[in-house]
């Protein structure tokens, strides 16, 4: 998923820790959504490089234990973005809900990609394989849900 370059900047402070500069006392409140899209896109970015990964090995996969192992990577990269997501507050207290049920589905996808993958580990669950598929298949809509839910409240965010 690539930046617009305006934000490239601000991203890559973002990234690496920096803190932007205090407003002055009579300065207009800051944008909760434009501070929201700044913190959240580096956490996207790496979550879309894991699923791209993950991808990429399906598609070159000839074994089985290669999806296992596939699976399992993509499923502990998104669990390791479960805090960098937690921490994300936007202040704005619709926002944030929003932004709760994005964490929620997170979870919800991880665990439905490590139970796919493992499904896999075993030729005679056929019908585990099917149970899981169903079962990532819902944890995207849960998470495209949570998508449309932060642009409800934000509607400039993409």
């Amino acid at each position: 998923m690539a930046r617009p370059a305006p934000h490239a900047a601000v991203a890559a402070a973002v990234d690496a820790g920096a803190t932007a500069p205090v407003a002055p006392a009579d300065a207009a409140p800051p944008d909760p959504c434009g501070g929201y899209a700044v913190a959240v896109a580096p956490v996207l970015g790496r979550i879309a490089r894991s699923a791209q990964a993950f991808l990429d090995r399906l598609g070159t996969a000839k074994k089985a234990t290669e999806v296992v192992t596939a699976a399992g990577a993509l499923a502990s990269a998104l669990e390791g973005e479960r805090p960098a997501l937690d921490a994300i507050h936007s202040g704005a207290a619709d926002l944030d809900g929003a932004h709760a049920r994005l964490t929620v589905a997170l979870t919800a996808l991880a665990a439905a990609v490590r139970d796919l993958g493992a499904s896999y580990g075993d030729a005679t669950r056929a019908a585990a394989r099917d149970a899981a598929s169903k079962r990532l298949n819902g944890a995207l809509h849960e998470w495209a849900d949570a998508v449309h839910g932060i642009q409800a409240v934000c509607p400039g965010l993409q």
